[in-house]
């Protein structure tokens, strides 16, 4: 059985039963900026202090972690 037309929807744009496209809103919030910029902020603090080529790229990774790596010593320390 296929779906009806008005069923199907794009990324972008959502069909109603009249025929007017109506745009998605998204809900995400701030949170993936405030997380960008902390990343940001962290690449740049790693790289400043490596020394080595290699120092650089385990900046990198620990700059992408680091949110984790905190919430799980917050979680240690309040011993949950």
């Amino acid at each position: 059985m296929q779906p009806k037309k008005e069923d199907n929807m794009d990324d972008q744009t959502n069909s109603n039963r009249y025929g007017y496209q109506e745009k998605r809103k998204s809900r995400g919030g701030a949170s993936g900026g405030i997380y960008g910029l902390a990343f940001l902020g962290a690449v740049f603090y790693y790289l400043h202090h490596a020394t080595t080529f290699v120092a650089g790229l385990i900046g990198i990774l620990k700059a992408i972690v680091w949110p984790a790596i905190l919430v799980y010593y917050v979680m240690d320390y309040l011993k949950m």
